[in-house]
């Protein structure tokens, strides 16, 4: 009797899907995966009904071979919402929900560095973020304050440049060089946000958002896997 093929050689379309941080992948777990789906962004979507493998690979607790199917594309960006594709997962292995309720009872929590140029604006964004998320804030008015704070390898980072003589567009360059984490910029006039995206900021907002755009900006960047590979 001839072996039975293995499964994922029905699906052509391969997709290698990294987490920066643990962190990073129980939130795209709690928004995503745990409603049977996962947003990918990606230049080039694949076509709506595309058969997928994924293996999705999450520091300190291996990789996950997961399989789906192309649900959704989003191939224009409104409103600053990454383009790409939503994958609808077949049925999740009784094993991952084990470990990712290991990672969950195991995990020490999220990091996140808020750099304002006011005690009143970090007091703020320190409120809105802690609203959103379970995490620890750090907080600094410079890049220079800013140094504990990025040697503690922050899952994020949250700057406003409005009202501050050290903070800029510019500190995207100097924030990108330092560190891997994800930076969501606010700025009050577009040109200021238009050179922080060419920077490489994550999410550029205008400021001070409200509770419900920054939520949405944090989750979103939050979720993003650190790399897709086809």
């Amino acid at each position: 009797m001839s072996t039975p093929p293995r499964r994922d050689e029905r699906f052509p379309v391969k997709l290698a899907v990294s987490y920066r941080t643990q962190g990073a992948f129980l939130v795209s777990y709690s928004v995503n995966l745990s409603r049977g789906g996962i947003f990918i962004e990606s230049p080039s979507p694949l076509p709506v009904g595309t058969e997928v493998t994924l293996r999705l690979d999450v520091p300190d607790a291996g990789a996950f071979d997961l399989v789906g199917q192309v649900a959704w594309v989003r191939d224009m960006a409104p409103d600053g919402m990454p383009v790409g594709m939503g994958i609808q997962l077949h049925e999740l292995d009784e094993r991952y929900g084990a470990a990712i309720d290991r990672m969950v009872q195991e995990f020490v929590g999220i990091t996140v560095l808020v750099l304002a140029g006011t005690q009143e604006r970090l007091a703020l964004l320190g409120r809105y973020v802690r609203s959103i998320i379970s995490c620890e804030v750090l907080e600094a008015m410079s890049l220079q304050e800013a140094e504990p704070g990025l040697a503690a390898d922050p899952d994020l980072i949250v700057v406003d440049v409005e009202r501050s003589a050290s903070l800029s567009a510019r500190s995207i360059d100097v924030l990108k060089q330092r560190t891997q984490a994800p930076v969501i910029l606010l700025a009050g006039d577009l040109r200021t946000r238009e050179l922080g995206k060419s920077a490489g900021a994550d999410e550029v907002l205008a400021t001070p958002p409200s509770f419900s755009v920054l939520q949405g900006a944090v989750i979103r960047t939050l979720s993003r896997p650190a790399k897709v590979e086809h």
